[in-house]
């Protein structure tokens, strides 16, 4: 298992823990220098933690400043703690792999069994026998406790909007520096800052409990948890400040919602608004079909006026046109940047005083779009 993540990446080889990139406590190296360099993978030191030592890694989850590993069946963390990153129930740091601590009060979380877990930026979360617990930074509501204050060790995040929390349902879940969002009986719920509509609900007030992502405004999300309903994948996002983002995948149809300034939300432009409600994820295919918008016969050829259709989302890269119904045509590039109403192609070699039957079609790094209706047009000198 191979996990990258800013200035770090870690991998499990053999049950065994390496990390490499900036060196700092987050390589989980005990306090000793990278030998013979962070450059190169580099074993998290564990002979001070035999527990982990004699267990077998089998996962991975990295957060900001932060990174941990469940080997055992046990979630142990290192790295930053100074805002209770770690769940070990302090703030400091921790140079090498440490044991995530169980719920106090409460018996929401034993850190045994763990069947997923999943890191944000300052908060972690992990599920145990379906149930969600969060620890780490609480600003903003990302824990999804009812509070906004730091959690120490695992609490389980409180029931709202839908969300039960012990039933035994939670499968999976995602987060980022400022929300956090989980699946339960296959239902989507999010909680944390708001303001770019990253939590899906069709507004831009902040949670500190869970609340159910919206269905989408255009038919297809609906997030019912049956049939067609059945939310199965989450994925958070940010870029920083206001650009932080959600996607899930419903009936196998990909969705994404939040802030959008760098093309994150997959609509076929880099910027636009952003969206408080899952917006189908802009799929690529072949152009539209073409119009031919009237032509102009010369001496030998003829110009083809083509009003340009959809790209697909892919650029327009040139026309084929045919003289006779498709069976053999011929292409004609397309400059880049021409990105006008209507574009014109000419035929050249032609017959005068012969009518032809014109067709065109638009072609992209997807393929050829369909024909257009043909227009008849004859040469003359």
């Amino acid at each position: 298992m191979l996990m990258p993540l800013l200035l770090v990446t870690c991998a499990i080889e053999s049950g065994k823990v390496f990390c490499w990139g900036y060196e700092n406590d987050a390589l989980g190296l005990g306090g000793q220098s990278a030998s013979p360099s962070a450059n190169v993978p580099n074993r998290v030191a564990d002979s001070a933690t035999p527990g982990f030592r004699a267990a077998t890694a089998t996962k991975l989850h990295m957060g900001f400043n932060f990174h941990c590993a469940v080997a055992g069946g046990q979630l142990w963390c290192w790295g930053f703690g100074s805002s209770g990153e770690l769940g070990d129930g302090g703030t400091g740091s921790y140079n090498r792999p440490k044991l995530v601590g169980n719920s106090t009060p409460g018996t929401e979380f034993t850190n045994a069994s763990l069947s997923s877990a999943f890191m944000g930026d300052s908060h972690g979360c992990a599920i145990v026998s379906g149930t969600l617990s969060c620890w780490g930074r609480g600003a903003n509501g990302r824990l999804g406790n009812g509070g906004t204050t730091d959690q120490l060790l695992p609490a389980a995040v409180q029931a709202g909007g839908g969300f039960v929390n012990n039933t035994s349902a939670v499968t999976s879940g995602a987060a980022t520096d400022k929300h956090t969002c989980a699946i339960e009986s296959g239902r989507l719920y999010c909680w944390g800052l708001n303001s770019d509509g990253r939590l899906g609900d069709g507004t831009s007030t902040a949670s500190n409990v869970p609340v159910p992502v919206s269905p989408s405004v255009v038919t297809g999300f609906t997030n019912t948890g049956t049939g067609t309903g059945v939310v199965t994948a989450v994925a958070a996002g940010t870029s920083g400040g206001s650009n932080a983002h959600t996607c899930a995948i419903e009936n196998k149809v990909a969705y994404c919602w939040g802030g959008y300034g760098i093309g994150q939300l997959g609509m076929g432009a880099q910027t636009g608004p952003g969206s408080n409600k899952p917006l189908k994820v802009f799929t690529l295919s072949a152009p539209a079909a073409a119009t031919i918008d009237s032509i102009m016969a010369s001496n030998g050829s003829l110009s083809v006026s083509i009003r340009q259709p959809s790209d697909g989302g892919s650029i327009i890269t040139g026309y084929d046109y045919t003289t006779d119904n498709g069976n053999t045509f011929t292409n004609v590039a397309r400059p880049s940047g021409s990105n006008g109403v209507y574009y014109s192609i000419t035929i050249p070699n032609l017959t005068n005083e012969t009518q032809y039957s014109v067709k065109v079609r638009a072609v992209n790094a997807i393929g050829a779009g369909d024909w257009s209706s043909a227009t008849n047009a004859t040469p003359s000198s």
